[in-house]
């Protein structure tokens, strides 16, 4: 739109609208046609029948409806181009007669002034009186001009005031219209072009209203903010006014005047409002758009607040992978920015829940958030989300971060290899930071349900090499820092003396530190049952392997025999504190909990085996904790280790027998030839009795064996 030059003639040209509307009417006018030829062609097409004539009829719909949106565009933009071409018309009339009225008035009233100075300088033959009465008259006629002179001017600016209302009336229709993928989204969902163009320009206006809203004193503020949250709430559902509204809005005046308490529908309004607007742009403004919601939180006493409401917004949001990795970058970069004490990370709580629920949606998103090529940068990003936790964790007890974490290790680490290390090396981090200074595991409130669920997720793809990491450790390895591989150390395989791969690859995990990451999500029977149901799955997993590879008897042992090694450290981690609970007891009482609610419950009540001797040592055996806490905790953790041996070593055993048996052997000599496989075999008995002893810590350091 152009600035016209004070009292000048009204720029703009009529005839040139008029014509660019007449040419938007005939290609619309060529589109009906174009419509009707595929009207013929998808006619000739009935009766047929096959692969290409369905594709054919499906192509010939879809340009069908292309054609018939863009004819329908074409017709508005003609109607709004036309409509413009005659009020110019007006206008520019209005504003000529206007200065023609004023060149006038401006002639008058210098002829007035001039006869009256005239007048004043009367010949001295005239008589006074007639001179008097000159002037007089001059000056009535002056006074006269100059009010014409003003009334004119008035009538330019009314003019002038009217073109440039018109225009900004006219320019949002046609910048909607121009918006070929909003006005697609209108289609869709039934609204017409013109419709499409009204719409769009409500939401430009009421994004408009967003800043004014923050505007005067208190109660023009909260009648402003009272009427705009109406308006949302009454525009639900409408495609058009949003994709403006979310084109034109700044995120951070939005959550300005979103405040403390917005009205549950005008948030919904929003949410669903930018799920539209999101399904159809381009993935830069998706991505640039989840950028700038979290960097409208801004900093200062709001931060909660502001924090809040976008947490609640994105979280009612349906959205695509983009908008989720713009907001989780740009939670890290403010991380980077600015630190984060535990003041910011209880405020940013919210959000942080939100951003990482949402991306948890997307697993492929998830992983290449948190892990990107760099390995510093990894590191990072894993500090932020795994080890800046709120002090009294977070609100969802970290159901969202844990999930977004197993989404991404669950398509990691079935991808190609490059992938697959990445997403160990993440492992690898995570499995340290959580315990680090507001590590996810270290934080007042400690995670359980879900979480525990999302964490055991993250470990099943790595359980056939924890037996690989402790063995390191116990052969003289450095105890490791984050984010190294085991083919970093030489890795000797899965199983040493075999050619069997790794299922995916494995990170180099510190022993240690995967102890305390089972304990502490192990603390009730169900989250115990949780990491049980793994090791039942990673033996029947291991059953599949060397089912399908047909190994050997002996290759096959080593292999059911590390596989006990794994299950063994794994299960005695779940029963470690009941010894370190033991350990810094003052009573009977909170031993008696902590042996009756981990160790003992864990061996029953998910045992596929059933009851057994540790059932009895629930009545007996807790008495004579009294004495010797520590004494007393490793030996009812001693009693329960047959009963979790028999539960992964009985299936490893009957199916090395049912091999041998299908392979021609009988069943008496399958039995004997795995009888170091059977629970109570010396084979089985020692390689779980190892990992059990050194997970449960019943041996004091890695270094010790039972």
């Amino acid at each position: 739109m152009t600035t016209d030059l004070d009292l000048a003639p009204l720029t703009g040209s009529p005839a040139g609208l008029a014509e660019l509307a007449g040419a938007a009417t005939r290609a619309a006018g060529a589109l009906h046609g174009v419509r009707d030829d595929l009207a013929r062609v998808a006619g000739a097409l009935r009766g047929h029948r096959s692969g290409a004539v369905d594709a054919a009829r499906e192509l010939l719909a879809r340009l069908t409806l292309d054609v018939v949106l863009c004819a329908d565009v074409l017709r508005t933009v003609a109607g709004v181009l036309a409509q413009r071409a005659t009020g110019l018309t007006s206008e520019q009339d209005a504003a000529a007669r206007a200065l023609t009225a004023r060149d006038d008035a401006l002639a008058r009233l210098a002829r007035a002034e001039a006869d009256e100075v005239l007048a004043l300088r009367a010949d001295p033959l005239v008589p006074l009186p007639d001179a008097a009465r000159d002037a007089w008259d001059a000056r009535v006629r002056a006074v006269q001009a100059r009010e014409d002179v003003a009334a004119a001017e008035r009538a330019w600016r009314d003019a002038r005031d009217a073109k440039d209302s018109a225009s900004r009336q006219a320019a949002p229709l046609l910048d909607g219209l121009a918006d070929a993928r909003a006005v697609a989204v209108s289609a869709r969902h039934g609204v017409g072009a013109a419709d499409h163009a009204t719409a769009w320009a409500r939401g430009t206006d009421l994004a408009a209203r967003v800043p004014v809203a923050l505007g005067g004193d208190r109660r023009a503020r909260d009648a402003a903010r009272t009427d705009l949250f109406a308006a949302m709430t009454a525009a639900d559902g409408d495609p058009a006014l949003w994709t403006a509204f979310w084109d034109a809005v700044d995120p951070a005046s939005l959550l300005a005047v979103l405040g403390t308490d917005p009205p549950p529908g005008a948030v919904t309004a929003l949410s669903g409002g930018l799920g539209v607007w999101a399904a159809s742009a381009a993935r830069d403004e998706q991505r640039d758009l989840g950028d700038r919601l979290v960097r409208g939180v801004g900093v200062g006493t709001a931060t909660a607040d502001r924090a809040a409401r976008l947490g609640d917004l994105l979280g009612a949001a349906r959205l695509p992978a983009a908008v989720w990795t713009g907001a989780a970058d740009a939670v890290v970069e403010r991380h980077r920015a600015t630190g984060q004490d535990d003041v910011e990370a209880t405020d940013l709580a919210p959000l942080v829940v939100a951003v990482a629920d949402g991306l948890s949606a997307h697993p492929r998103a998830a992983l290449d958030h948190l892990a990107p090529v760099d390995p510093d940068d990894l590191r990072e990003r894993l500090h932020v989300w795994f080890g800046a936790t709120p002090p009294d964790g977070w609100p969802d007890g970290g159901v969202a971060v844990t999930g977004m974490l197993a989404a991404a290790v669950a398509v990691g680490s079935r991808a190609d290899v490059p992938t697959q290390q990445r997403t160990a090396l993440v492992v690898s981090v995570v499995t340290k930071v959580v315990h680090g200074y507001r590590g996810l595991l270290s934080v007042n409130a400690p995670v359980g349900g879900s979480a525990v669920g999302n964490v055991v997720d993250v470990y099943r793809p790595y359980l056939e090499s924890v037996d690989e990491n402790v063995h390191l450790q116990q052969d003289g390895d450095p105890r490791p820092g984050p984010g190294l591989l085991l083919t970093d150390l030489g890795d000797r395989g899965r199983v040493e003396g075999t050619s069997i791969p790794w299922s995916t690859a494995q990170p180099r995990l510190d022993p240690f530190a995967l102890r305390e990451v089972i304990t502490a999500t192990s603390a009730t029977p169900a989250d115990a049952g949780r990491w049980l149901s793994a090791l039942d799955d990673h033996v029947e997993a291991t059953v599949t392997v060397a089912t399908e590879r047909d190994l050997g008897p002996d290759a096959r042992e080593r292999l059911f025999l590390d596989t006990l090694d794994d299950v063994g450290f794994v299960s005695g981690s779940i029963q470690s504190p009941v010894i370190a609970d033991a350990e810094q007891a003052t009573g009977l009482g909170s031993v008696a909990a902590t042996g009756a609610g981990v160790g003992l419950s864990l061996a029953t009540a998910f045992s596929s085996a059933g009851v057994s001797v540790a059932a009895t040592a629930a009545g007996a055996a807790l008495p004579g904790l009294v004495p010797d806490h520590v004494d007393a905790a490793r030996s009812e953790v001693l009693r329960t280790e047959p009963t979790l041996r028999d539960r992964f070593a009985a299936p490893l055993n009957r199916a090395a027998v049912d091999l041998d048996v299908a392979a021609g052997a009988s069943p008496d000599d399958a039995e004997r030839r795995n009888e170091a496989l059977a629970p109570g075999g010396e084979g089985a008995t020692k390689s779980f009795g190892n990992g059990y002893a050194l997970g449960s810590d019943l041996a004091r350091t890695l270094g010790e064996t039972t």
